[in-house]
């Protein structure tokens, strides 16, 4: 063989390397698009009954596995024929631009004759880091990537098994390893033994132990067990006021059924200089979940002393209102809020919203836009200025009536939005109601 011969070798050698790379990415392509379509037909069977109206539910967290199977049950009850078959298409904690992205592909596999979009409420930087590199669009690039993630993550906890129980002899402390050791414990449900290599970790000290103990702290607020209360107690011991650690901590003791320390805990959050909304909306739905006017009251007067400028405080601030009776005052700090939220809007919520308002009213589809329970109806209508035939769902006067004959608590599980939060059974049957009430009038059903 002469020297000579290498490059055109070397070249045959490249191009069937190329070669089979292509054959491999169309394999996946095509194995994709069967099961695709076997599933989409399947799916398609079952939803194409002769009478049946098909209504896709698009939004984030408030929607996902929440009032669309309420719309589907009372939509069936108010009208005997045609029948309704719901469709829950929601995914909790993506944002707009996710839901935008999947509608093209879910408005092909449901065929739906409605749709319901209820988003915009989801930070934008949850979903505005996506993967962007050229490879990972290829199936064969995604394959070979998870089978990598998927081979260094079992050597990882095959490591942290092995180093759960004691280090060897003479070994030095090592803070990065036993925190992910106790991160990889934790997620195989070793919650012992992740409590010992989080202890570890903290033990190592130095300045990077205050972030391990909030990585320990966010997963251990879970439990209830003594291990991670030890962990928490710990941690507290060495930084009494840290406010992360309070509220993992103060989440941990609403685990255990202790809302008097919870309480507590959430008290020295809020008393650290520039309280921070999440402190103050978990002990304000603390106080309106466990029924005390007297606690709430007391928020409300250290809330009222801030220069709030953060709109989810302002609205906060202003349900504390509502529970008082105070509507004027709850009124007021909303208009604040939504003098916040409205100028400017954000123009990348704009796009992705009317993106997908073009995509349903292009295909013919009947298209219902719902605002967020107690918010205003203008904002909505503004992201989807200049598009015709759109119907609106207004939650604003409904929700508000509820406060009045009710507690927060009844309809909401949490202060997520400030003025409003995750639906209970009881929010999401009050929901699915009006919803189903605007759908029947609206077509003519």
């Amino acid at each position: 063989m002469t020297l000579g011969d290498w490059p055109q070798k070397a070249l045959v050698f490249l191009l069937g390397l190329a070669a089979a790379a292509i054959l491999l990415e169309a394999g996946f392509w095509a194995a994709g698009s069967l099961r695709a379509q076997a599933r989409a037909g399947k799916l398609k069977r079952h939803l194409q009954t002769a009478g049946t109206v098909r209504i896709l539910c698009v939004g984030d967290s408030l929607t996902a596995g929440g009032y669309p199977s309420y719309l589907e049950e009372e939509l069936n009850r108010r009208s005997r024929k045609p029948r309704f078959a719901v469709i829950d298409r929601a995914q909790a904690g993506v944002a707009i631009n996710f839901l935008a992205e999947r509608l093209a592909s879910d408005l092909e596999t449901y065929a739906p004759h409605i749709v319901i979009l209820m988003a915009g409420i989801e930070f934008p930087s949850i979903q505005r880091g996506l993967d962007q590199r050229w490879w990972y669009g290829l199936r064969l690039g995604r394959f070979a990537a998870t089978l990598s993630e998927q081979l260094r993550e079992k050597k990882r906890i095959q490591d942290a098994a092995r180093g759960a129980a004691v280090h060897a002899p003479g070994e030095e402390p090592d803070r990065g390893r036993d925190a992910e050791h106790g991160d990889l414990l934790f997620a195989q449900g070793r919650f012992g033994e992740a409590a010992t290599c989080y202890g570890r970790a903290l033990a190592a000290g130095g300045g990077g132990s205050l972030r391990t103990l909030w990585k320990a702290a966010a997963l251990l607020a879970r439990r209830k067990d003594d291990a991670a209360r030890a962990v928490l107690a710990e941690g507290l011991a060495r930084y009494p006021q840290d406010r992360r650690l309070l509220k993992s901590a103060s989440w941990q003791a609403l685990r255990r059924g202790d809302p008097a320390a919870a309480e507590r805990l959430l008290k020295q959050a809020v008393a650290i200089p520039a309280p921070d909304w999440e402190s103050l909306a978990m002990l304000s739905y603390l106080y309106l979940s466990h029924d005390q006017p007297a606690g709430a009251a007391e928020l409300r007067t250290l809330m009222s002393r801030l220069a709030v400028t953060d709109e989810r405080m302002l609205r906060g601030y202003a349900i504390l209102s509502y529970s008082a009776g105070d509507e004027a005052q709850a009124r007021l700090y909303l208009a604040k809020a939504d003098d916040i939220f409205l100028h400017p809007e954000d123009p990348w919520i704009r796009e992705n919203y009317q993106s997908m308002a073009q995509a349903v009213l292009s295909r013919k589809i009947m298209l219902f836009c719902m605002q967020y329970p107690m918010r205003t109806l203008p904002h909505l209508k503004g992201l989807v200025a200049g598009l015709e035939g759109i119907e609106f769902i207004d939650n604003e006067a409904l929700f508000k009536r509820a406060l009045k004959k009710g507690s927060y608590a009844d309809y909401f599980r949490d202060q997520y939005g400030g003025d409003f939060g995750h639906l209970t059974p009881q929010g999401n049957a009050l929901l699915a109601g009006h919803v189903a009430e605007r759908i029947l009038q609206a077509s003519g059903l």
